[in-house]
């Protein structure tokens, strides 16, 4: 199970009045985006609440929240919510609460943003090493 389908449907509830929330699948979890921003994300049985630097390390002074780490790193205005942290539906719509009120105050993402892939594209620059081996292979050539 990639994350937990009771806290995704308790999450579905509090934004069901809502018509610019979508639920999306990433990072290994889903997320659920505000007009077009990332707000929350469910990953595993955590909740990752995006809250800007000042609203993540006010957060993380709560019991059972603490900064979010994503492949070693942390990440910066995201919190991670541990599931005692969201024992109750009072507690679960608190902290999302918090989540919206800072995304709300972003810029609308563009309809057709995408997030950027890790794949060289067609015409992009090639790394310092693959420069450096094409002028040694000119040179002796």
């Amino acid at each position: 199970m990639a994350y937990d389908p009771d806290l995704v449907s308790r999450l579905h509830a509090l934004f069901a009045a809502r018509d610019d929330v979508e639920p999306r699948r990433m990072f290994g979890g889903l997320c659920f985006l505000l007009k077009g921003n990332m707000c929350v994300a469910v990953r595993g049985d955590s909740l990752i609440l995006r809250l800007g630097e000042e609203g993540a390390r006010l957060a993380a002074t709560r019991e059972h929240v603490a900064p979010a780490i994503l492949g070693g790193r942390v990440m910066k205005g995201w919190a991670t919510a541990a599931p005692a942290a969201l024992r109750s539906d009072a507690a679960l719509a608190e902290l999302v609460g918090l989540a919206v009120a800072f995304v709300e105050t972003l810029q609308r993402a563009a309809a057709d943003q995408k997030i950027p892939s890790t794949r060289r594209r067609a015409g992009a620059a090639k790394s310092t090493k693959a420069r450096t081996t094409g002028r040694r292979k000119r040179a002796e050539g």
